[in-house]
């Protein structure tokens, strides 16, 4: 997840527009929100939602110390990962030469209470090169502070150099 350009918004054009699963989860997390600035963790419950998202979603708390500790992996993840991370905290082991990017894009997410949207190249253990479609949607405790994120991860078709790699803040 490099930073490569940084729109104020999702304005529907580009090479490539957001998968429609991504659209409803960004729909979703912005209806959840009831005129907070994000949701709040026991207020986005795909498992009664949208259950159909749940095998390619992660669920990750920021910890005290600023670490992430991955609370739940989905089996699709768990698949192309081949181990699950549940339990672990997100780091080289983990995510290797992208972990820093990634931790920095958490760290955007939940900071400024906002979505981010990408599609670039992800390569599973096996070295196996694949353009993968994401989104991040930070969370909050009961108390309105955020601290979780959920990610949402699609696995395109095609090679890898299907798809321009896309990161985009998404605003209101």
């Amino acid at each position: 997840m490099t930073q490569r350009s940084a729109d104020t918004s999702f304005d529907g054009r580009g090479p490539h527009a957001p998968d429609p699963r991504i659209q409803a989860l960004i729909a979703y997390w912005r209806s959840r929100r009831m005129g907070r600035p994000i949701p709040l963790r026991r207020d986005f419950d795909l498992l009664v939602d949208m259950p159909r998202v749940l095998p390619s979603l992660l669920i990750i708390e920021r910890m005290a110390d600023g670490a992430f500790l991955h609370r739940y992996v989905g089996s699709v993840i768990v698949a192309l990962a081949k181990r699950d991370a549940t339990g672990h905290l997100v780091d080289g082991i983990w995510y290797g030469h992208r972990c820093a990017d990634i931790l920095r894009a958490y760290d955007r997410a939940i900071d400024e209470g906002t979505l981010i949207w990408g599609v670039d190249r992800a390569t599973w253990p096996d070295g196996e090169w694949r353009m993968a479609e994401w989104l991040i949607m930070p969370l909050a405790r009961v108390d309105g502070t955020p601290a979780w994120i959920a990610t949402y991860t699609v696995v395109l078709d095609g090679p890898v150099t299907s798809y321009r790699p896309q990161v985009r803040i998404l605003r209101d």
